[in-house]
């Protein structure tokens, strides 16, 4: 059995009227089709027409009866066979080629061969360029997007045009393909840092303009509410543009682009006058904040605005100005076990700008030992509480670098928490029982302090609050139904209680048998499951598998133990 050329079929060799023909037969060398190879020339000008010559290696030789033909979208021509191989077919016309799509500067066409007008050999995709979407592309740098296309474009600086490449045109004003280096344009601005609300004059070269001589041009950026005149500093030989009073407040810093424009034709030259655009007061609302910023920002910490402003925009200019004391705004957790051994967040401004300049920080009187790796400059600091004699409160205080000190408005409390009862009190030694552990004060400290094992297997803490939650691990000993295990509860480092009421792990539940034995396609009907230790299942889902299909999940009610009761769901065919 083999292909039978052109006619898309698999057929006996003795049935085929060209079965002796030599390389009558496709065939798929690598496990791969006649494929396209490559195009020459490889793309065209969407302006342009003329013959292309397609590589395709694998293709058979074609008889006298047979006949190739190319189809591009609705164009179609007949394909010449040279004796290397090569398919040779017409392009369409500039007006059969279909629009550059928005954003590309070219067109893909799929170019598609045929044989005997039905049976299709191989497609490929083919490239008509467009010159003058290359602008489209870069508006702010034209000449350069233009010249350095892969397309061969050459750049028209009297017309300002990007266009098709023509060696039989050769002036000062064709700037070449490949020679962007050429072009005319603007860059290298100073100063390239340039601050929000001031006014800051910016010099700029230009290169490449004696063609421009005597011109003028304007500038202008996306952040500007209108364009303003550029001047030419003939003594320096640069170009100067006496600034803007920008507003911008989404983040610290952006770059901005300029643009420069011919002011006779209002077309836009090359520029890659970026700047970076910053304003001090973004992420910098205290003053420790605003004196840890980078000293290039030139930020100052004006005390009449009380805000962090760039230095020239603060009258009077002030010098070694001091933050205000610290302020301390929140404290987590509010609530720690009076042996200390838990960290606690405190948070505000002012904190200092760097984690060396906190000297002390006391806790309801005791000492809180600082976790300089946790802390956020000015903005939150971190310790560690010491331990108390007894219950206690008091306020938190902390001290920073000149003796600078703060006190919070809310108190800290010390007191011990106090376990007393786990339900339930058992469950399989799988695992995923959900006990509930009561008392009094057991929301001391927080969440992350709070560890529960169960003689020895981990509780994975899941709520914690006046009552706390978790979840058993699989007990793996030996000995099941367990003896009595405590329970107990770790807080921090220091704290540890162990609950009255001891948890026991017993065997796991096992089913037995259900019924019925079968059910509707639609579903619908009750399963009875019948086994051993349901009574200490807490939830459970019924899910039903086949060979190839499988049931949703369903839960399982326990009305009677120990029995269980579900509604089974639709299924396709019958249970069994």
């Amino acid at each position: 059995w083999q292909q039978q050329p052109f006619f898309s079929a698999c057929t006996r060799r003795s049935e085929c009227r060209r079965a002796e023909e030599k390389n009558g037969w496709l065939w798929s060398p690598k496990q791969q089709c006649v494929k396209i190879v490559s195009f020459s020339p490889s793309n065209l000008s969407c302006r342009k027409t003329g013959k292309v010559n397609i590589n395709i290696p694998s293709l058979p030789t074609i008889g006298h009866s047979d006949h190739l033909q190319c189809k591009i979208e609705s164009f179609q021509s007949n394909g010449i066979m040279s004796d290397s191989g090569e398919v040779s077919c017409d392009l369409p016309q500039p007006g059969l080629i279909p629009k550059t799509p928005e954003g590309q500067d070219f067109v893909a066409v799929a170019i598609r061969i045929f044989v005997n007008d039905t049976v299709e050999l191989a497609t490929r995709e083919f490239r008509f360029y467009n010159c003058a979407a290359t602008v489209r592309k870069s508006e702010n740098t034209p000449c350069m997007s233009c010249v350095g296309s892969p397309w061969g474009c050459q750049w028209n600086t009297q017309d300002h045009t990007c266009s098709d490449a023509d060696n039989s045109v050769v002036d000062s004003h064709i700037i070449k393909h490949r020679q962007s280096a050429n072009c005319p344009r603007f860059e290298n601005p100073d100063p390239g840092l340039i601050p929000v609300g001031y006014k800051t004059p910016i010099d700029f070269e230009g290169i490449n303009l004696k063609q421009y001589q005597n011109r003028h041009f304007t500038i202008g950026s996306e952040l500007m509410t209108k364009e303003e005149d550029v001047s030419f500093d003939e003594a320096g030989g640069f170009y100067t543009f006496s600034g803007f009073n920008f507003f911008y407040d989404k983040s610290p810093e952006t770059n901005v682009l300029f643009y420069v424009k011919d002011k006779e034709s209002g077309k836009k030259m090359d520029s890659t006058v970026y700047v970076t655009l910053y304003n001090c007061a973004v992420e910098r609302n205290d003053c420790s904040l605003c004196k840890n910023a980078d000293p290039k920002y030139k930020c100052v910490w004006c005390s009449k605005k009380q805000a962090c402003v760039y230095e020239k925009l603060c009258d009077p200019l002030p010098s070694n100005t001091e933050c205000p004391d610290p302020e301390i705004t929140n404290i987590s957790p509010l609530f720690g076990p009076v042996l200390g051994g838990i960290s606690i967040t405190i948070s505000g401004s002012n904190l200092g700008i760097d984690q060396g300049d906190i000297k002390s920080i006391t806790v309801a009187g005791k000492p809180c030992i600082h976790e300089p790796e946790k802390y956020s400059i000015s903005k939150r600091v971190v310790c560690e509480i010491g331990p108390a004699d007894k219950a206690d409160w008091g306020q938190v205080e902390i001290e920073v670098n000149g003796g600078k000190r703060g006190t919070s408005s809310v108190s800290f409390t010390y007191r011990d928490p106090v376990p007393e009862e786990v339900t339930p009190n058992r469950g399989p030694k799988a695992g995923g029982t959900l006990i509930t552990i009561s008392g009094l004060f057991l929301n001391t400290g927080s969440k992350e302090d709070v560890q529960v094992t169960i003689g020895g297997v981990n509780c994975s803490v899941e709520h914690f609050g006046e009552n706390i939650t978790c979840r058993t691990g699989e007990y793996r000993a030996d000995k099941v139904p367990s003896d009595p295990l405590d329970v107990v509860m770790k807080y921090g480092k220091r704290t540890t209680k162990t609950i009255p009421t001891p948890f026991r792990f017993v065997e796991n539940p096992t089913v037995q048998d259900h019924q019925p034995k079968a059910s509707f396609v639609c579903g619908g009907r009750n399963i009875v499951v019948t086994g051993t230790r349901f009574d200490i299942i807490q939830t459970a889902i019924m899910k039903v598998q086949g060979r190839d299909w499988s049931s949703s999940e369903v839960p399982v009610n326990f009305p009677h133990l120990p029995l269980s009761q579900c509604t089974d769901p639709p299924l396709r065919v019958i249970i069994s």
